[in-house]
């Protein structure tokens, strides 16, 4: 069923998210001004009923984004879950009963990996890395090269892949390549110890939050003998893991996204590496002067934008 922007914005606004998150079978439980989980109370919080944080991934949003990770549902699926949620009498049902959503082992961690199928061309992959996120299309070209990234056949997202040391796949991260229609989910059974990664030839890595901000530095600076790894979010899972894989690695770049919660995580993944003996650096992107954003992505669209316009009154000047 199509939803309008109006029709799910009223949705999530009408949603009590700790509400949802009892009736999908999880235990709710106050914490000050906020709420956790009992299943995960250290690493999940709450905010005013309305958006949550996972601080262990670093993921969080509405409600929608809360049934896409806790509930493995596609975006369309937590679209239409939401949607039964919000349109059925709260006081009639049971915890665990919400409609359409099925139980959930959650101590099940042997879930099958297995890769969407691959689409015929990666027209739309192109598309949207170039056009809509401002990347170099050769460093696209090395990506798929390496078999790093791929455009599903099913759906066209484009699908992140993250490699041990061996080139073995361990964990796939989805993106959609629709603007208009969001979607983000990692396929299922992916080991989230594992990260997007792109090898260098040195002793240096710069860690990011998203596949996109790695993508973005490299673009810019073209730079090959540094190690490049995408966490996922704030987790230092991946980053333990490369690091154990590539022990020659002496410099951490913590390249997170300029905003309080990669702030937060910056400042607490330099100590915790510090102490550990690498040599570590805050490296947030140098927007112009006069200009700001949020992440590497921010920059790399930021001057793709100031090419054109160059190129544009060049032209004109003639």
């Amino acid at each position: 069923m199509h939803y309008t922007r109006e029709q799910i914005d009223n949705m999530k606004a009408q949603c009590d998210l700790v509400e949802l998150a009892r009736y999908c079978g999880f235990t709710p439980v106050r914490k000050g001004k906020t709420y956790s989980l009992k299943e995960h109370e250290h690493s999940v919080r709450i905010y005013n009923r309305q958006t949550f944080f996972k601080f262990s991934d670093g993921i969080g949003g509405d409600a929608i984004v809360f049934l896409q990770h806790f509930m493995n549902c596609s975006w369309q699926e937590a679209v239409e879950k939401l949607n039964e949620f919000t349109g059925n009498n709260l006081s009639s049902l049971s915890p665990g009963s919400l409609p359409g959503i099925p139980e959930v082992k959650r101590d099940e961690k042997n879930l099958t990996f297995k890769l969407p199928e691959k689409a015929e061309n990666y027209r739309r992959l192109y598309a949207y890395l170039i056009k809509s996120r401002g990347l170099d299309k050769a460093i696209i070209d090395l990506c798929v090269k390496n078999h790093l990234i791929y455009e599903s056949k099913e759906h066209h997202n484009i699908v992140f892949l993250s490699r041990d040391q061996e080139g073995t796949a361990r964990h796939a991260f989805m993106r959609g390549t629709n603007e208009f229609v969001p979607f983000k989910a990692d396929v299922t059974g992916s080991d989230k110890r594992y990260g997007f990664n792109i090898p260098g030839e040195g002793k240096e890595i710069n860690v990011f939050e998203s596949a996109i901000d790695a993508l973005s530095e490299y673009s810019i600076t073209h730079d090959s003998s540094i190690h490049r790894l995408a966490m996922g979010g704030v987790y230092q899972g991946p980053l333990d893991t490369y690091l154990n894989e590539h022990p020659e690695i002496k410099t951490i770049n913590f390249c997170l996204d300029n905003d309080a919660p990669g702030r937060a995580a910056a400042k607490r993944l330099s100590d915790h590496y510090a102490d550990k003996g690498y040599i570590v650096h805050d490296v947030t992107p140098a927007f112009p002067p006069g200009k700001s954003g949020k992440d590497y992505n921010d920059l790399c669209r930021m001057q793709i934008q100031d090419v054109q316009r160059k190129a544009v009154k060049k032209h004109a000047c003639r």
